[in-house]
């Protein structure tokens, strides 16, 4: 990961904050901040689809892991520990029933199921309290 740079932070200076309510483009997404993994993570809701894109906010495998399902990313790859772990809180309260996310296969459970799973694998994802990112 350090020969191509990525334990470097970046600085992106053309950033627009995406407006609240849906997009204007197909699917009507409606960004969900999720910060944790990175400072200005946001997963998309597609409310009328009952599709939740969770980007890294919530995995489904990953090449560092252990065991696959629902999952936080792994520990060293969050911007903020205890973000991360607050994102589920956003993510839990959707009415989504398909998880696609940034990492492993879509999943067709309810996405509150899918955090509690999460959440109680959080510690194998490396989530120690004593731990900072």
């Amino acid at each position: 990961m350090q020969k191509v740079g990525a334990t470097k932070d970046l600085k992106i200076d053309d950033v627009r904050p995406v407006g609240a309510g849906p997009l204007d483009i197909p699917g009507r997404p409606v960004a969900v901040p999720t910060h944790g993994h990175t400072s200005g993570h946001a997963a998309f809701h597609l409310p009328d689809s009952h599709v939740v894109i969770t980007g890294d906010a919530l995995l489904t495998a990953h090449p560092t892991s252990l065991f696959d399902g629902p999952r936080l990313c792994p520990w060293f790859f969050a911007h903020s520990l205890q973000d991360a772990q607050a994102a589920l809180d956003a993510l839990e309260v959707l009415d989504a029933d398909v998880v696609l996310p940034g990492h492993g296969d879509p999943l067709r459970m309810p996405v509150a199921e899918a955090v509690g799973i999460a959440r109680r694998h959080a510690h194998d994802s490396g989530y120690d309290p004593s731990r900072k990112a």
